[in-house]
């Protein structure tokens, strides 16, 4: 017969099965898992190192083959954050904390952790910022979809559950040493290796199905983003409105043959004149227009990369071409000094 920690073990196995396999079959349901109470059961019933063990190679096999698509530092971060639960599960089984109600807030507690973690870790990833990141991932978690919130009250509510009643009956299938359990192992652990291999088998399906699912769906994106590239152009445009404020709107995407006009008329509310000469901006975003200085205008200006400086526009908005890469910017300055005026932000 097998010693306890070879039963450990075979147990560890069944446990990181049963949490994959449980984790594919609820895909379609966001954010309400088994994993969660599967590695804190884990832990409780085999010990910590047990549970760290189910926590990470559950992440390892589900975070690779993931439905929605493979990310390492992702993957890092959620297989880290899962050893919350085993060290929920390791202290419960320390104190011998079975009650429901204690049980359900611990899980909440472990809960909330994970989800602010591994929020922020994704909203510095997102926007590659510290600060900010950390802020728009803790924002973002129950905004405009409560995410955060559904997942901490589906695990307040499993863990207030299945822990109390699934903690006895298994440690007593892993010590118990009397012939009837010696039964009950034979014919359970039978039974369960069939049905769990059963289920493996079909999440093993429906993974390799999402997996070239999303593949080719990335490369349909990536097709039809190189057939975008090679009919647009992308520039980046500075709005500098006199008063200090400048705002840069980068990656500006047009379609090739798009003028200067066409670009600021797609991020700004723009006023002009026409002419035989072309247009003629009068104001940008009310500037100009509805607020007004005594000989100040709008010029617009291209930075040329030869000469590694800003030059004036050699012609009217709408009879400048735009090219891919290029570097424009709007500033409403002083013309009582040209052709010496300011240059796209000077004060």
């Amino acid at each position: 017969m097998m010693n306890l920690n070879s039963k450990k073990v075979a147990a560890a196995s069944l446990f990181t099965a049963l949490a994959v396999t449980t984790n594919y079959l609820l895909f379609p349901i966001w954010n309400v898992k088994l994993m969660d109470v599967i590695v804190f059961l884990s832990a409780y019933i085999l010990g910590f190192r047990f549970g760290v063990i189910v926590a990470v190679f559950s992440w390892l096999i589900y975070g690779v083959f993931n439905p929605l698509g493979f990310s390492f530092p992702i993957l890092a971060t959620v297989a880290s954050c899962e050893v919350f639960y085993a060290a929920a599960g390791a202290f419960c089984a320390n104190r011998g904390i079975l009650h429901p109600l204690k049980l359900g807030l611990i899980g909440l507690v472990a809960t909330l952790g994970y989800d602010l973690v591994t929020n922020a870790v994704s909203g510095m990833l997102f926007t590659n910022t510290l600060w900010p990141g950390i802020l728009v991932g803790i924002l973002t978690m129950n905004f405009p979809i409560p995410m955060g919130l559904l997942h901490q009250a589906s695990n307040l509510l499993l863990f207030s559950l299945l822990p109390p009643m699934m903690v006895p009956r298994l440690t007593n299938l892993l010590v118990s040493h009397t012939l009837k359990v010696k039964r009950m192992l034979k014919k359970g652990v039978s039974a369960l290796s069939a049905l769990l291999l059963a289920l493996l088998i079909l999440s093993s399906g429906i993974a390799v199905y999402f997996y070239l699912d999303s593949a080719e769906v990335h490369r349909r994106y990536n097709s039809l983003l190189s057939e975008l590239e090679s009919v647009s152009v992308e520039v980046n445009l500075l709005i500098d409105y006199g008063n200090g404020t400048l705002v840069w709107h980068n990656k500006t995407v047009l379609p090739i043959g798009a003028t200067l006009l066409n670009a600021t008329l797609k991020v700004s509310a723009v006023e002009y004149i026409g002419s035989d000469m072309g247009v003629f901006v009068t104001g940008i975003d009310g500037v100009g227009t509805k607020i007004v200085k005594k000989g100040y205008y709008w010029l617009w200006w291209r930075f040329d990369k030869t000469q590694g400086q800003w030059v004036l526009g050699e012609a009217a908005a709408d009879r400048y071409i735009l090219q891919r890469g290029d570097i424009l910017a709007w500033v409403y300055a002083d013309t009582s000094t040209y052709p010496n005026v300011r240059k796209p932000g000077e004060r």
